[in-house]
């Protein structure tokens, strides 16, 4: 699900990107007149984003999602001339990926790079390590390319790794260059007209505000046409409840340390009964949307939209922001003039008055495994791409094609050429399928949230995005990643649902101090105890208890 809806950023940027006007962009660092692909150094000295000529073309087979038609335009042509490589792709379908992946291993057919969700599959991704499959990833290899180094300095997940194996594994795939995301990305959106319609002048900051603001949506007729026909929160099954737990001092996606020193995995921890029974509550008191066990987002958003619901949690990225609030919402109330001033986001919420807000960590999972039959010659030019593609003079190609072809400096702006049998903007992803490539590197939400970005957000919706992102990046609770991703044989193949277990607790008839020791004796049964003893002595081992 995640990695398709990241997908559907990338493809939505990039058709937006050539609509007809200019804008401000971050230049180049090639001097007006050349192409990407004309640049090359008079010597062997290393630039970022410049690679020298001199060098006998490499082949490289990838495995990444809708790849198939690299190299038959101009800008994959580009890339493939500027780093003397030959892209080889092979087919990789989003809906069933993981299968073809494992099938690469089977059968002896491992591509040279291989985009995967590493850390969503842990099981696979360390018996890879332990069977030979992928190698290793120097560090010193990774020092020599700068744009990368950032990338892999700035992955939790990576560096968790690094210190449980004592190398890099993987390259990361963040959603950021600059990373822009230390909190998820998700938010809650409220009605701010019916907040001032049921008399609440703060937005509210505590889990007990937000609770009396339900309340009042639910019972105060906040959008004032005389029927009980509101209610209060919605959300759909894929952004869980538990995305709140954090104000309560509990991540039940981390693993946490107990009071007895020992660590266990986060939804086994007491301190997951207090949010449960104050979702519990929600529930019986019609707070809660009954339909958020089945929900799909369209139809959470459709539920605020509509205006039968006065909150709800969602996606706050900057394209996630403009497309809910000025798109989607605006597009289904015309007669109000300025969304804005409608649909609001408000910061993560605290459990009381006494504590600080809390929000769960963001964790890029995505990454490139590579071969174990790629030797350190090949690995270097596989890390020059990733430094191509990551770089200033890499994003202006991905981004906008060719210089003085698609697009031409005007001082310190971009002018986009229209497509001359047309007359109208190109369509990255149409006329230049190759572009995809970037999505090997990072997803580029740094255009989104760029200000002089031509992606056609509105600036206040960038601007909104900024507070939200810094709302929620100040409140991003810290977890001891190395015992999260930590590997062992019984961990490796737990198969337990917390999630589906939180949900039926909530809505259940039990009380949750009855349902909860149950839920622990079930995942005991599994098991589990067994997970967590092997789980301390590697921590102890290798001294993770940080």
């Amino acid at each position: 699900m995640i990695k398709k809806r990241w997908l559907s950023v990338l493809l939505v940027v990039v058709i937006l990107l050539f609509a007809a006007f200019t804008g401000c962009g971050k230049g180049s660092d090639e001097p007006s007149g050349k192409t990407p692909a004309d640049s090359a150094t008079d010597g062997n000295e290393k630039k970022e984003g410049v690679t020298p000529v001199n060098k006998e073309e490499v082949e490289i087979s990838v495995a990444l999602w809708d790849l198939s038609e690299f190299g038959k335009d101009e800008v994959g042509q580009a890339i493939a001339d500027k780093l003397k490589v030959k892209i080889n792709p092979v087919p990789l379908s989003w809906d069933n990926d993981v299968e073809q992946i494992k099938l690469f291993a089977a059968t002896g057919e491992m591509p040279d790079i291989v985009a995967t969700y590493t850390a969503d599959d842990p099981a696979r991704f360390y018996s890879w390590i332990d069977q030979g499959i992928t190698r290793a990833i120097p560090a010193d290899m990774v020092a020599k390319y700068p744009n990368l180094q950032k990338v892999f300095e700035n992955s939790p997940i990576g560096n968790a790794i690094r210190d449980i194996k004592g190398e890099y594994r993987y390259i990361p795939r963040p959603s950021s260059k600059s990373n822009l995301y230390l909190a998820n990305q998700q938010a809650i959106y409220y009605r701010k007209d019916w907040l001032a319609n049921v008399g609440i002048d703060k937005v509210p900051e505590t889990m007990d505000e937000f609770y009396q603001m339900l309340v009042a949506f639910k019972e105060d007729d906040p959008n004032q046409n005389g029927v009980a026909d509101t209610y209060g929160f919605t959300a759909s099954k894929m952004l869980p409840l538990t995305t709140f737990f954090p104000s309560y001092g509990i991540d039940p996606e981390s693993w946490v340390k107990e009071d007895d020193g020992k660590w266990v995995p986060g939804y086994l921890s007491e301190r997951n009964i207090e949010p449960l029974k104050y979702f519990q509550e929600l529930y019986r008191e019609g707070l809660l949307d009954p339909e958020f066990t089945i929900a799909g987002w369209k139809q959470a958003i459709q539920k605020i939209t509509s205006g039968s619901f006065g909150a709800m949690i969602r996606n706050a990225d900057v394209h996630w922001l403009n497309k809910t609030i000025n798109s989607i919402f605006g597009e289904a109330n015309p007669d109000v003039e300025n969304p804005l001033d409608v649909l609001g986001v408000m910061g993560p919420l605290k459990k009381d008055a006494d504590s600080e807000a809390k929000w769960p960590m963001f964790l890029d999972a995505g990454g490139s495994e590579i071969s174990s039959e790629v030797d350190d010659a090949k690995l270097d030019r596989i890390l020059e791409l990733y430094e191509y593609l990551l770089s200033d003079e890499g994003r202006m190609l991905l981004r906008y094609g060719i210089e003085n072809k698609n697009y031409k400096m005007n001082g310190d702006k971009i002018e986009l050429i229209n497509d001359p049998e047309t007359n109208e903007p190109y369509v990255m992803s149409v006329k230049f399928p190759s572009t995809v490539i970037g999505s090997l590197a990072d997803w580029d939400f740094d255009n989104d949230a760029d200000p002089n970005s031509l992606v056609q957000i509105p600036q206040e919706y960038r601007e909104l995005g900024k507070t939200v992102r810094e709302e929620y990046n100040k409140a991003a609770m810290d977890q001891n990643l190395a015992v999260k991703y930590l590997s062992t044989p019984t961990k490796d193949t737990l198969t337990i649902s917390y999630q589906d277990s939180y949900t039926q607790m909530i809505i259940g008839e039990e009380d949750i101090e009855t349902a909860f020791p149950k839920f622990v004796e079930e995942c005991m049964a599994k098991d589990l105890g067994k997970a967590i003893e092997e789980v301390n002595a590697v921590v102890k081992e290798k001294g993770l208890d940080k």
